[in-house]
Formats: structure tokens, C-alpha cells, sequence
């Protein structure tokens, strides 16, 4: 299990996706969810994984940042 609790979901991101279908964009934003807290790649149709793919690497920087924050913060409570 991943061990962050939430990451920002930039308007960007949904720009892109509104580019799909409703049911890819589900398909998508589960695999976000899946990718983000259960550290998961679900298998994605072609379409799918080419919009998935292009948010990966915010995702991962999203995923960082937090991480950072989360052991900062440890850092401070312990002082």
C-alpha cells in the first residue's frame, strides 16, 4: 500500500480526459487511483494507456512531493 493519502488532480489532467468516453474516462481515473494509493498498473486498452501513460510522470512527481512533505513533517514532530 502506497503511503500517501491524497495528490492534487490537476484541471489539466481532466482536460485530457474529457477527450474519452465516459466509461474510459472511469477506466482511467480508477487506474489513477489504483497507480496512486495501491502503488498498482491495471491493464488498459490502447486508448486507455496512451492518456495514462502522459499523466504517469505528474502522477509520480505528485506522489514524491507528498512522500517529502509526509517525512518532513515526521522530522518535525520528532524534534
Amino acid at each position: 500500500m502506497s503511503t500517501i493519502n491524497s495528490f492534487t488532480l490537476y484541471g489539466e489532467y481532466y482536460d485530457l480526459m474529457t477527450l474519452l468516453t465516459d466509461r474510459v474516462q472511469a477506466n482511467v481515473l480508477l487506474a489513477i487511483a489504483e497507480y496512486m494509493f495501491d502503488d498498482e498498473e491495471i491493464k488498459l486498452n490502447n486508448r486507455e494507456n496512451k492518456v495514462f501513460v502522459n499523466l504517469k510522470r505528474p502522477l509520480d512527481k505528485s506522489e514524491n512531493k507528498s512522500k517529502n512533505a509526509n517525512k518532513n513533517k515526521s522530522k518535525q514532530n520528532q524534534k
